[in-house]
């Protein structure tokens, strides 16, 4: 699944990612602006460049909100290049485009507010958990700032939204019994959206790995119990990015795409990275350690 871009501000991420590639000359300008993202500020700017983000034939709407209760005075300042997006009232607009094309928008947030905003616009999914970066950004936050309100946890719930967690990427593993203020900050979030029975998935912001660093670091916490946590896993998770396939359960009319482990994850959660048969829609896959001479 490929949203082909996203609707961002100018000069608000993932602008930054691009310039950091054309500085290193494998990318040139071509591959920012209205390929990478989109940089809108405006709905008749918007209007402008929503044909040519559907002549990509996306499978969904990627947009970004970064600490977008600073919106205003972010937009123009250049010290936040790469950390502001949209104008909030904005995504509003691009939920009703998407939604009148069959697409789903999924939102990049930074903040609880950004939370908010995306929930009252009616995306369909949220990317990132408040705080999951708290460090980043040009000026220091309070840890409150991230904080997911009640009220926005039982909307999440109540709308069908998906909220992806990747939480591993920024943040080391979790001591059992001795966590990180940004380790109760991940509690607290996750625990109000178990609450409320939001629909979690799991996700990886690291370029370099999986989703196996972020399972590990969701158990260590102690929110979820080891079925709650392949639940998410395997199944809502592979409902938010193939929406439309039948998979992530051992029913008649799935795909028969399944791993065999050698222990028993529900009795012991390590067990996920002893992997002894990988099947994908049928077929038997070698094990990376088979495909060795």
């Amino acid at each position: 699944m490929f949203s082909n871009g996203g609707f961002t501000g100018k000069g608000g991420h993932p602008a930054e990612l691009v310039k950091r590639n054309i500085d290193r000359g494998i990318w040139t300008e071509a591959a920012g602006d209205g390929a990478f993202y989109y940089a809108v500020s405006d709905p008749i700017e918007l209007d402008k460049k929503w044909p040519q983000f559907l002549s990509t034939k996306p499978d969904f709407v990627k947009t970004f909100l970064l600490f977008s209760e600073d919106y205003p005075r972010r937009k123009d300042d250049a010290q936040y290049f790469g950390w502001k997006g949209l104008d909030p009232a904005l995504l509003n607009i691009i939920v009703e485009k998407a939604h009148a094309a069959g697409l789903r928008v999924s939102t990049h947030v930074e903040s609880a507010t950004d939370f908010h905003n995306a929930l009252m616009a009616g995306v369909d999914e949220i990317n990132h958990t408040p705080g999951f970066r708290i460090t980043g950004d040009v000026a220091p936050h309070k840890i409150s700032e991230f904080e997911i309100a009640a009220s926005d946890a039982k909307l999440a719930a109540s709308h069908g939204v998906y909220v992806v967690t990747t939480l591993a990427g920024s943040t080391p593993p979790a001591t059992p019994g001795n966590f990180s203020e940004r380790d109760q900050l991940n509690r607290a979030n996750l625990a109000m959206l178990k609450k409320y029975h939001v629909k979690l998935a799991l996700g990886s912001d690291s370029y370099r790995s999986d989703t196996v660093p972020e399972a590990l670091y969701l158990a260590s916490l102690g929110v979820f119990d080891n079925r709650e946590l392949l639940e998410m896993w395997c199944d809502t998770t592979a409902n938010t990015i193939f929406p439309r396939r039948k998979i992530g359960k051992l029913k008649a009319g799935y795909e028969a795409s399944f791993l065999v482990l050698k222990k028993n994850p529900l009795q012991e959660f390590t067990a996920i990275q002893q992997i002894s048969l990988q099947v994908k829609q049928g077929r038997i896959l070698r094990l990376d350690s088979e495909q060795r001479p």
